[in-house]
């Protein structure tokens, strides 16, 4: 589901250029989840976009701080993040919301005409550099469900300098609201330390220049997700 809007008001829908295409849901019905859906979904729709309508771009928002979708809207469909907004939503819950936690997002432009095309990063060097800004360690905690070991958020160090530099996420924000939506508060604020740490991360980054440019991960346990971040501004 989604619909049609414009870029600039004053051009409106009398030149096909200015239409974009608001992808507001997309999903599979239960017991489908995890079969490589997505993908397809999102070809089919470029393919219907492109050939009935003759519209060439997609917008949309998505969380930041969920894997699944970043590496799919940035390493495989080559989204760009246009800007960081948050609490989206504000009160309103369903099942991707906690009421107790900020909806921040991205918005996302995919243009459907542009072939995918990354600069290759190797991640291992770049951490061995010191690149992420993120300092995160892992933890068991009582989670909903029995004992979870999850990330912490331990605190930002931003250096300026750094070009390219990494922005850690959760290995599965999903999963992290789920199993800390407990009684016990000290649990129950994992999440929204992410969310206000990575807050201040990517708002200072972007305000700094830089714009995300893929997104990686390192294998492990649990695994270890990274937004690569490159600064647009020339180097002196």
């Amino acid at each position: 589901y989604g619909f049609v809007g414009v870029r600039d008001r004053a051009i409106g829908f009398r030149d096909p250029a200015n239409l974009w295409f608001y992808s507001q849901y997309a999903g599979v019905r239960p017991g489908f989840e995890r079969r490589g859906l997505g993908l397809p979904l999102k070809e089919f729709q470029r393919r219907v976009l492109l050939e009935a309508f003759g519209i060439g771009a997609v917008v949309c928002t998505y969380d930041p701080l969920t894997g699944v979708n970043a590496r799919r809207n940035i390493h495989r469909l080559g989204m760009d993040v246009l800007e960081y907004r948050e609490d989206t939503y504000g009160a309103f819950g369903g099942r991707l919301n906690r009421a107790d936690l900020p909806s921040d997002r991205f918005f996302a432009l995919w243009d459907l005409r542009r072939e995918t095309s990354r600069p290759a990063f190797a991640l291992e060097p770049l951490l061995e550099a010191g690149a992420d800004v993120i300092n995160a360690s892992e933890a068991e905690v009582p989670g909903r469900s029995g004992p979870r070991r999850l990330e912490i958020w331990d605190g930002l160090t931003l250096d300026p300098a750094a070009d390219p530099c990494l922005v850690r996420i959760p290995a599965d924000f999903y999963e992290m609201l789920r199993e800390t939506d407990t009684g016990d508060e000290r649990v129950r604020r994992i999440p929204l330390d992410w969310r206000l740490g990575t807050r201040t991360a990517f708002r200072t980054l972007f305000q700094s220049g830089y714009r995300v440019i893929d997104f990686l991960s390192a294998p492990g346990q649990p695994r270890r997700n990274y937004y690569v971040l490159i600064k647009d501004e020339p180097r002196r």
